[in-house]
């Protein structure tokens, strides 16, 4: 399997390339833990090219990253290790620094059963640049490595990689070693199975990885090896990140509960709300035909918030999110892909739930009552609520005319209905008050008195239309009779 060499500013930190093939019992065991290092063609004897999986993040004509043309010793003991961490051989595995004579053998048992049940073996290469050594504090001033830093990191990040490729399971099991060339360090890691569980493909286990469990596994050893010092840059970044997304949210919160603007806007999203008795539904990533204007006013929504109150800081959040995307490209590879855009978008389904959370609870504090819903519609205008209103009309045509959907539909129509007519009452009233004072400021009084008590009486009509028949004196209804 071919190694690689640092290459100018651009070459990353690590690399990572591994390859499939059938477990061939202790053979790949053996040469891992050789105590010389070969020769470049015997390393590359290894190589199955169209089992490979190169480093994504890396071109494929990158030249070199270890180079390998000197014989150093690959493998050595550690002398870091306190004394119950000590064993008799150097490979390591999870919780064990070195191998004791006990647990090579079981590896060797289990790779004798992996062969004899064809399973796969993952034979894979982490690269480390001599600049991410140094930088790193990984190697010592009498130049030897901190293995035990380098195991330590591979320990950690190994279970959550084999659980992103359905190999958390007791039949899978792995070793590495690391090749000591100087300060050009890598790590040789195997992983098999005693019995696949892996999904087949044509009748053979599946053997590529996801590209983005490879990322993670380079993103968690990167982590965990690099030190405060060499991570200056990335630590702000991703604080600052942290930050304005926390500042972002608080001031949407307080802008929900204080912006009578915003407040109007929540009551218009509110009508809109699909009734689901499960009020989790409400959330951004519901892409129901049912839950789409709702879901769309929500965005529209944060977007306006974004490019208004919380400008200053979303414009903070996008700068750091473009310079963290820079850093990982130094340390991983200019093949990384943009994660700007990602980000951005989870911010805003953030703020989005935060918005279908909060008229949730408002749902749950009691149903709305007829008042409350008449001072809803009135915020909303007439205009909207006509155009509410021709949506609901088409979506009541859609429904079970016995359902209890099309049932609580028809009760908000007619609420509706009932508003526009108060509306349209409301209008009349102020029309003819209009049209009375306008009169008496001419002259000639006697001949305008019989104009002014029509439009008198007409506005009184209108007013008592306006209060419910029930509510409705003898004498008010005998007067609206009259008129």
């Amino acid at each position: 399997m071919g190694l690689f060499t640092k290459n100018g500013d651009k070459s990353p930190d690590i690399i990572y390339t591994q390859e499939f093939r059938l477990a061939n019992g202790a053979r790949y065991l053996g040469y891992t833990e050789r105590s010389e290092a070969l020769s470049p063609e015997k390393e590359n004897d290894l190589q199955r090219s169209e089992n490979v999986q190169n480093d994504p993040d890396v071109p494929k004509n990158y030249k070199g990253y270890l180079g390998y043309t000197d014989r150093k010793a690959a493998t050595k003991m550690e002398k870091d290790l306190e004394d119950q961490e000590k064993g008799d051989y150097p490979t390591f595995t999870q919780g064990a620094y070195e191998l004791s004579e006990k647990q090579h053998k079981e590896l060797i048992k289990n790779l004798k059963e992996a062969q004899k049940n064809k399973s796969l073996l993952w034979a894979g290469v982490i690269s480390f640049s001599p600049e991410f050594i140094e930088k790193s504090g990984l190697m010592y001033d009498d130049g030897t490595v901190n293995q035990k830093g380098i195991k330590t990191a591979v320990m950690a990040a190994m279970p959550d990689y084999l659980k992103a490729e359905g190999l958390n399971s007791p039949e899978t099991f792995w070793w590495g070693d690391i090749h000591l060339n100087t300060n050009h360090v890598h790590v040789h890691l195997a992983i098999s199975q005693k019995k696949n569980t892996r999904p087949l493909k044509n009748g053979q286990p599946k053997g590529m990885f996801h590209t983005k469990s490879i990322r993670k596994l380079k993103s968690a050893i990167h982590h965990q090896l690099a030190n405060e010092k060499s991570r200056v840059r990335e630590i702000a970044l991703e604080k600052s990140l942290d930050y304005h997304k926390s500042v972002m949210v608080n001031m949407a919160q307080r802008i929900i509960n204080q912006d009578q603007h915003t407040q109007q806007l929540l009551l218009n999203l509110q009508e809109t709300l699909p009734k689901y008795k499960d009020k989790r539904r409400w959330r951004a990533s519901n892409h129901s035909v049912d839950f789409k204007e709702s879901r769309d006013l929500a965005f529209d929504l944060v977007d306006s918030l974004l490019k208004h109150q919380l400008f200053s800081s979303y414009q903070f959040y996008q700068e750091s999110s473009k310079e963290l995307d820079s850093a990982s490209r130094e340390s991983y590879g200019q093949h990384i892909k943009d994660t700007v855009q990602p980000r951005d978008e989870e911010l805003r389904n953030r703020l989005v739930n935060l918005l279908f959370r909060d008229l949730a609870t408002a749902e749950r504090k009691g149903k709305l009552y007829r008042k409350d819903r008449l001072a809803i519609m009135e915020k909303q205008g007439t205009d909207l609520n006509k155009k509410i209103m021709d949506d609901e009309v088409k979506l009541l045509n859609e429904l079970d005319a016995k359902s209890s959907e099309a049932k609580k539909l028809r009760i908000r129509l007619g609420l509706r209905r009932y508003y526009l007519k108060l509306a349209n009452l409301d209008n009349r009233i102020a029309d003819l008050q209009e049209r009375i004072d306008g009169l008496k400021q001419l002259d000639d009084q006697t001949k305008l008195t019989p104009f002014i008590n029509f439009f008198q009486e007409q506005q009184l009509m209108a007013k008592l239309e306006k209060i419910p028949k029930k509510q409705l004196s003898t004498s008010d209804k005998a007067i609206l009779n009259r008129l």
